[in-house]
């Protein structure tokens, strides 16, 4: 701080000096004024931005909507808050890039805060199984996969539902408990591949896509 304040008493004592000597040798000021007023407009709304963003620090502060270590979606972007300072807040994304967002950002707009009541999360699968399969066995098999989820919640059984009709097959689609929403995309996958293995091994059929091929004789 010292140091600061030592190189603004230098500028200060720089620009009295400057418009002294432009004053002594007849320069008219007016007009240097005139861009100085301009200046001032600019810096005007800079420090309109600094207040939004230093305000937005203080309500971030005593009302806590997020806190250092939270796991929260900005936009299209989802990461863990790192640091809130008084202008700005640091986000990690999930590919550790570093984003830094005003704080004034954080309150004006919608902020999905994934920690905010507990660290234990839904997560959804998504799977299309052929017309041709018996859909009742299907989810019970997809069910019972899922329970073995190690990034599961005892005691919280998932639920599957037929979710839509598609062209190529039926949609199936499950929701279940984690106990770590940072494990969410780790238990996503492992849903993913063993409901697949276990569709393989009970013969449930999966659809692929038909060609249809005219030859003309």
């Amino acid at each position: 701080y010292r140091f600061r304040i030592e190189k603004l008493t230098q500028y200060g004592v720089a620009t009295i000096a400057a418009f002294t000597g432009l004053s002594i040798i007849g320069i008219d000021l007016s007009a240097i004024a005139v861009i100085f007023g301009a200046l001032g407009i600019g810096i005007g709304f800079g420090l309109q931005n600094f207040i939004s963003n230093f305000s937005a620090g203080l309500i971030i502060f005593f009302t806590s909507p997020i806190k250092e270590g939270d796991r929260i979606t900005v936009g299209t972007q989802e990461g863990y808050v790192t640091k809130i300072n008084t202008i700005s807040t640091i986000v990690t994304t999930l590919m550790d890039e570093t984003m830094i967002v005003p704080n004034s950002l954080l309150i004006s707009d919608v902020i999905f805060n994934h920690t905010f009541s507990g660290k234990d999360v839904f997560i959804e699968n998504v799977i299309i199984i052929d017309y041709a399969a018996d859909v009742d066995k299907a989810m019970e098999i997809m069910a019972e996969a899922l329970k073995r989820n190690p990034y599961g919640i005892e005691n919280r059984n998932p639920d599957v539902r037929v979710s839509s009709f598609e062209e190529i097959g039926i949609k199936l689609v499950s929701y279940m408990s984690i106990k770590d929403v940072k494990d969410k995309g780790r238990a996503r996958a492992w849903n993913n591949l063993n409901v697949l293995h276990a569709f393989q091994d009970n013969d449930i059929p999966l659809p692929t896509r038909r060609i249809n091929v005219m030859v003309k004789s």
